[in-house]
């Protein structure tokens, strides 16, 4: 964020895991009310700002900051197609999998290791399909078995 954003400030609110949906919606309305420079509200998982939405409505601070953050829940990126969450980040799960079984087999036939790109997507309400359904962005692409065994002359 320095380099990018030399201007920028962050803060962290340190939480327990079970203050998920209960304690942590009150504290982050009550660290915007505190410091109303805040602009952006960033979850390191989706699962963890359950509730914030409603808490952030309720105090009437939708339109003063903006709810992102890493990986997806059904909730999250309904929020994110409805507009009230600006977007979510999203690795393939799926992806890692299949280049962990690919570098397991390369390491035992003596082939060279390739490093893929952890395949990550920005899902938002202008980059997915609304409403979302099945989509979690954790299972792109959706022929990578396809692609694999290709690779790997198998069927």
């Amino acid at each position: 964020i320095d380099e990018n954003c030399p201007d920028c400030q962050t803060k962290a609110l340190r939480v327990q895991a079970a203050d998920t949906g209960t304690k942590l919606p009150a504290a982050v309305v009550s660290e915007i009310q505190r410091d109303p420079s805040i602009t952006h509200v960033v979850f390191q998982d989706a699962a963890m700002a359950g509730g914030v939405d409603a808490a952030l409505r309720e105090a009437g601070l939708t339109d003063k900051v903006a709810v992102l953050g890493n990986n997806t829940t059904p909730q999250a990126l309904q929020a994110a197609c409805d507009g009230v969450n600006l977007g979510w980040m999203a690795f393939s799960t799926k992806a890692a999998a299949w280049a962990g079984v690919d570098a397991l087999a390369r390491y035992y036939t003596g082939d060279e290791i390739v490093y893929p790109p952890l395949m990550n997507q920005i899902l938002t309400q202008e980059t997915m399909e609304c409403p979302p359904g099945r989509q979690t962005g954790r299972d792109l692409p959706p022929d990578l078995p396809e692609q694999y065994k290709a690779l790997w002359g198998v069927n």
